[in-house]
């Protein structure tokens, strides 16, 4: 969690720039913006919805992992100050917009447990 917390990505998804979801492992808890699966799903729209996360969450994984193969020094740690290495993101900030996702996020008083059954209500009926 302390890697999306200190992430621009945080900032843009959350200020609305950006418009999406983050699919994220257990190891998240679920938040109006991240999106983790369903421990003990029981009903078929849980089910289906666990079934499309796990699908989605391999795709970044596999993709993660090209990018670690193609370029190795992904799979190392940083050899130089965090301070001297940060990106200028707002000259890029269009790229990020023009790759928003339509995805309807529900406000529910920071619960993840009636956030992510709104979302399965709404998506997987």
């Amino acid at each position: 969690m302390e890697i999306y917390d200190n992430s621009r990505a945080q900032e843009l998804i959350e200020n609305r720039t950006v418009q999406g979801i983050c699919v994220a492992d257990g190891g998240y808890a679920q938040t109006q913006y991240i999106y983790t699966p369903h421990s003990n799903p029981i009903t078929n729209e849980q089910k289906r919805y666990n079934y499309a996360h796990i699908r989605t969450r391999n795709v970044v994984e596999r993709v993660n992992e090209l990018l670690k193969n193609r370029f190795r020094c992904l799979s190392r740690k940083l050899g130089t100050a965090t301070t001297t290495s940060n990106l200028d993101f707002d000259q890029n900030e269009s790229r990020f917009q023009s790759e928003t996702v339509d995805a309807e996020v529900f406000v529910d008083g920071g619960n993840g447990f009636n956030i992510r059954n709104s979302f399965i209500n709404r998506q997987f009926n």
